[in-house]
């Protein structure tokens, strides 16, 4: 019995870690979030948010960067993300918490 639910348990650990290496759709993202997850993903969150921003006309700035607010948008072939907004304050999840913009 003991041996099941540690087996059980390992497998649970090894998806959680999966899934953590890429957004959940859905989800709203800083960027600073993002650019620390970049695991199994067509394009790293770096080149998507920099190709985010080209597509929108952001600059591409640090601010810009770790204060980009992003919606996940699922594993399509190119990008997982979409920019929505830049924050004064990006502020990244925290416990049960989302990610939230701290607008003008």
């Amino acid at each position: 019995m003991v041996k099941i639910a540690v087996t059980s348990f390992a497998v649970i650990a090894a998806l959680s870690f999966t899934a953590a290496e890429r957004c959940v759709p859905g989800v709203r993202y800083c960027g600073s979030e993002l650019l620390i997850l970049e695991g199994d993903t067509p394009l790293s969150y770096s080149d998507q948010i920099e190709a985010e921003f080209a597509d929108d006309g952001v600059p591409n700035t640090e601010h810009n960067r770790e204060n980009g607010y992003f919606i996940c948008t699922g594993r399509s072939p190119d990008r997982d993300i979409h920019y929505l907004e830049t924050c004064v304050a990006c502020l990244p999840a925290s416990g049960d918490e989302v990610s939230s913009c701290q607008a003008n």
